[in-house]
């Protein structure tokens, strides 16, 4: 079975060794409620990309390089994708997924990158590559140091997933996030 791209709401598409928290969260809430469709670039894709990663640039960052098998699964996946909502070129968010962040320990919040309103496959292949390159990014790499986590081969699944035009947003958490305090819920909108 290719578990490169999963599915949200599809069982393999709940596992967080696979598609990190961020992912396999949202993908049990798909499976039971609607959400707007997507798709996610598994830890195993992230392997495969990072093995034919490009020489190191000048500045010390590395840069990766999509196998052409690959690339030709996520234009795929986007085309489905523009399908599913009955779009051409739907706009997307393409955000970071990674296996061992948002725990007990430490957030990640912010540490990887998220690109909103990606239209176009060449457009979500390149985000999916800068999502994939932040991982490895100082700042990440220092935050993992900080909280004593390995900075070798922390897998970063990437979830790709259509744009809802919203005139409001926001985030519900089920308890404080700055003191832990179960008895309150703290709501973020804009």
């Amino acid at each position: 079975m290719n578990t490169n791209i999963l599915w949200l709401g599809s069982p393999q598409c709940d596992n967080p060794a696979l598609v990190g928290g961020k992912t396999a969260n949202l993908s049990r809430l798909a499976a039971r409620e609607p959400v707007p469709p997507g798709f996610c670039l598994t830890t195993e894709s992230y392997q495969l990309a990072h093995e034919s990663r490009r020489p190191r640039k000048a500045a010390g960052a590395s840069a990766v390089r999509l196998p052409a098998s690959l690339r030709s699964e996520l234009v795929q996946a986007y085309g489905q994708l523009a399908a599913r909502s009955g779009l051409d070129a739907p706009a997307v968010a393409v955000r970071s997924s990674a296996v061992d962040e948002d725990g007990g320990a430490a957030s990640f919040a912010g540490q990887h990158e998220t690109y909103l309103n990606v239209a176009g496959a060449g457009a979500v292949v390149d985000a999916v590559t800068r999502c994939w390159e932040s991982a490895r990014s100082q700042r990440a790499l220092a935050y993992r140091q900080h909280y004593g986590m390995g900075t070798q081969g922390a897998p970063v699944a990437v979830l790709v997933q259509q744009l809802v035009v919203a005139d409001v947003s926001a985030v519900v958490f089920s308890s404080d996030p700055v003191t832990g305090a179960r008895d309150r819920i703290v709501i973020n909108a804009s």
